[in-house]
């Protein structure tokens, strides 16, 4: 990489204090969903690393008509004009996709890179055309992932696609796991098997529109709970062995999740993850699976997810083909057995709330830029 010549100056006062790194810093607001706290947490880590802020103007108030569209392409060119004064020669900027990225963002880095020698290095919260989804508008905002020196990407099959996209591996970086920064300190005090409630958490958007699985669950036959968080829940009268238990804000819901295993599954249907939102489990890391495991809570996922193999190989929860399998689950499991899942669940949620697996990314890719 050709950024990886240049020295940066950097202080040292009982730990290192890098200069001359600055992030795109993006407000999230405090709403009942998980979208706001993942970048969120991401912006406080970068802080506790010593990366200064560049705000940007927010610009989603200018979308609705034609003449406010104008408008918040003219936000746009002012907020990377501004990031353009702003940093300095031979810098690293850190930018979280797709938080305020727009069309001008290419240019915006492209200039950076160009005029002020700029490293850049990207995280990818999503990418929205594995999901098909808006193709043309996304494929213009991906084109910014050629400019990246380093891209960070959630898992081993992620990068094979964008490798098959024209991505350079050697400029992937694996994350692992999202980070889920909170300061509950789960206990694993399961003794016998009368306290091994049957319940299963669903937590985040319940709309039938984005999570029609979630509806045909709860008019199936079941033998366990199903406690629903989230915004937008749409009942069909009286449900049997379900529970809503509300809405509350990221920063909250660990606090409140009740259940034996939190359900990782997306799409149409209940025998299979299907659909866009369903074929995308196989490609990325849901925060929801980070949401459980920093509340001390192990996973139901579907088998052919990205994460299944993280969640089986390290204890943390149980891989199904379809959602039928869940009664056997409760109807096998010991106490034993769920006590040790418990134990690794809680090892690995301090690591997950304390951003074990955003510092040791950013720990490779700062070691290989030479900091």
């Amino acid at each position: 990489v050709a950024s990886q010549g240049f020295v940066l100056s950097v202080k040292c006062f009982g730990g290192l204090s890098v200069m001359n790194t600055y992030y795109l810093k993006v407000a999230g607001k405090d709403e009942c969903t998980a979208g706001v706290k993942a970048p969120d947490d991401i912006t406080k880590l970068l802080d506790r690393r010593g990366y200064k802020p560049i705000p940007f103007l927010d610009n989603k108030r200018y979308k609705s008509t034609f003449l406010t569209e104008i408008a918040g392409r003219a936000v746009n060119l002012i907020n990377w004009a501004m990031a353009f004064v702003r940093i300095k020669v031979n810098s690293i900027l850190f930018i979280q996709y797709p938080y305020r990225i727009s069309a001008a963002a290419w240019h915006g880095i492209r200039y950076l890179k160009k005029m002020k020698k700029t490293t850049i290095i990207l995280l990818l919260h999503d990418v929205d055309s594995i999901r098909q989804y808006n193709i043309n508008r996304n494929e213009k905002r991906e084109r910014i992932f050629g400019l990246a020196d380093y891209l960070i990407c959630h898992n081993e099959s992620m990068e094979d696609y964008l490798v098959g996209k024209g991505i350079q591996r050697e400029r992937l970086y694996i994350l692992g796991v999202f980070d889920y920064l909170c300061e509950k300190e789960p206990e694993s005090n399961i003794v016998s098997e009368e306290e091994l409630e049957k319940a299963v958490i669903i937590a985040g958007n319940l709309g039938k529109r984005k999570s029609p699985y979630i509806y045909k669950l709860l008019e199936s036959e079941r033998e366990y709970t199903v406690n629903l968080y989230g915004p937008n829940y749409e009942p069909n009268g009286f449900v049997k062995n379900a529970a809503y238990k509300g809405c509350f804000p990221p920063d909250e819901l660990p606090d409140m999740l009740q259940g034996t295993f939190g359900l990782v599954w997306d799409g149409d249907e209940t025998n299979t993850c299907v659909g866009a939102t369903g074929n995308y489990l196989r490609y990325n890391n849901p925060h929801k699976v980070s949401l459980y495991l920093a509340s001390g809570i192990p996973v139901i996922i579907w088998k052919k997810a990205a994460l299944a193999q993280y969640i089986e190989d390290n204890g943390l929860g149980i891989a199904v083909e379809s959602l039928t399998e869940i009664n056997n689950i409760f109807g096998d499991i010991t106490a034993q057995a769920y006590r040790e899942m418990k134990y690794n669940v809680v090892k690995e949620g301090y690591r997950i709330r304390n951003g074990f697996y955003f510092d040791r990314v950013m720990d490779w890719i700062e070691k290989e830029i030479g900091l």
